[in-house]
Order: structure tokens, then C-alpha cells, then sequence
């Protein structure tokens, strides 16, 4: 079903997927791409298709229309209208409605594509969410490497923390190897600085899977806590849906998986 909550910048809208017959473990917030509307991405990205599996509560955020009358986020230096709408605090305020009565201690998690990835990982700068797959995103807190010393100012470093991105090196819109005209930093760089984040080293174990095509890397983190990077060769700025990568399935995955 659909909500309004008031901000100051007007109404803003999510949906909610609430399954009653189950006790949930864990709260997804399902961050749509530039473009993309809350209303087609609650089905869009697949995650609710597995959310009595993994007994969680969904929430899909509605964006607002940018100056190109595209649904976006304000994730800092893209892709946003106007600096009046803060989104950070948007998805606060939204998960604390009292509609829901939310526990302090659920954890939330967040899957976000392309403009929803930025985002995804500015809610993780701002400890908001604790574990994040970024799907043909980057780090955008602010302009460029910029990001990076913004994002080490505020986030805090503590067990239970993962992230992983999927990427692939031919994409357009957000560059592999980041991008001069628009705010983007370089992706392999921005994951390794979110390994320093988190303790781990610089050192990771790479395996090539499916012909070669995906390469993942893994750092190696403290326990409880991973960094990981897949890296699509050749692949374009899509949320993958293949035989050997759907991304909803390996997000739901990397979200629950024990640690090791």
C-alpha cells in the first residue's frame, strides 16, 4: 500500500510491502534508479519476491521530479532537483512513522540501482542503513574523491556492517573509471575506501566466475564485516537479471549471509 508523510518540501509517498504472517528479521528499503518510478520498482527489482523467504518488511521511497521531470535522489551531487530536498532525511522520517511502530534495534538494509545506489550509499555514510548493495552506482556525498573524505568524517565502523557493488565497465552513465563532466568518482577506488572504512586490508582475493565475465572481489575484513566489488566485463548500466547474476537473488544473499 501507499503512504504520505509531510516533509518540508511537501508530501512525500512510499510504498510498503508488510507480510502480517511472518516475524520479520530485517527492514529493506527498495531505492529506485533516476528515472524509474517507486510505483513500477516496488515489482521492478524483484526483492519482494523473496521477501517471505527472508521475512522482511519493504519499503519503496518515491523520488522526486528533477529539473529533467525525472524521479531522482538527492544523494548529494546528483541527480537531484534542488538542495531543499534532503532524502537522508526523508528515509528517516519515514521509517520512524508511527504507523509502523518500527524497533529501534531492526536492522535496516538497502538495494539500490543506479540514481537508488548513490543513495543506498550516502544512507550508509550517515549509519542509517548497515548493510547496502549498490547496483551501477557510486559514492556521490559530494563532488567526485570529494565523496570519499566526507563519507570517513561521519560513518561509523562497527560489526555487522557489509556492502557490496555490482558494476559493469562499459556503463555509460555512471563510469567505471569515473567521470570528468559529471560528480562521479572512480568505482574500484571508492569500494577500496569503503574496505579502509570498515578495517579491512588492502589485500583480496579475486575470483573470475562465468567465463570469466564477473570478476569478484572480496577484501578481507574483520569478522562480521565485507567489502565486496563485482566487476561485469563489458556490461553495460543495467540491473542484471541473467542466469549467472540476478542481482535481487545475489542481494538477498550477501544481505543474510552468516558470517563466516
Amino acid at each position: 500500500a501507499m503512504f504520505n508523510i509531510s516533509r518540508p518540501e511537501g508530501n512525500r509517498s512510499y510504498w510498503i510491502y508488510y507480510p502480517v504472517n511472518i516475524t520479520a528479521r530485517f527492514i529493506l528499503l527498495n531505492l529506485h534508479c533516476m528515472g524509474c518510478t517507486c510505483e513500477s520498482w516496488k515489482y521492478g527489482s524483484r526483492l519482494i519476491d523473496y521477501a517471505l523467504e527472508y521475512r522482511f518488511i519493504m519499503f519503496t521511497p518515491c523520488g522526486v521530479e528533477n529539473a529533467l521531470y525525472m524521479k531522482s535522489w538527492n544523494a548529494g551531487s546528483c541527480c537531484h532537483a534542488t538542495s531543499a530536498v534532503n532524502d537522508t532525511e526523508f528515509i528517516q522520517a519515514m521509517l520512524k512513522d508511527p504507523r509502523w511502530n518500527l524497533p529501534d534495534w531492526a536492522p535496516v538494509y538497502a538495494v539500490g540501482y543506479s540514481n537508488g545506489a548513490m543513495l543506498a550509499e550516502t544512507l550508509m555514510c550517515h549509519n542509517i542503513v548497515s548493510r547496502v548493495v549498490s547496483i551501477a552506482g557510486v559514492l556521490v556525498l559530494e563532488r567526485k574523491t570529494a565523496a570519499f573524505r566526507a563519507c570517513d568524517a561521519i560513518f561509523n565502523s562497527t560489526d555487522d556492517k557489509r556492502i557490496a557493488h555490482i558494476h559493469g565497465t562499459e556503463d555509460d552513465y555512471v563510469p567505471w573509471g569515473g567521470a570528468w563532466v559529471y560528480p562521479f568518482p572512480p568505482v574500484r577506488a571508492s569500494m577500496a575506501r569503503w574496505a579502509n572504512r570498515m578495517g579491512c586490508d588492502k589485500t583480496f582475493n579475486r575470483t573470475n566466475r562465468f567465463e570469466g565475465r564477473f570478476k569478484y572481489l572480496d577484501w578481507h575484513c574483520p569478522w562480521s564485516r565485507n567489502v565486496s566489488l563485482v566487476r561485469v566485463e563489458g556490461g553495460q548500466h543495467k540491473y542484471y537479471q541473467r542466469r549467472n547474476l540476478d542481482v535481487a537473488s545475489y542481494a538477498m544473499r550477501f544481505l543474510t549471509a552468516e558470517n563466516p
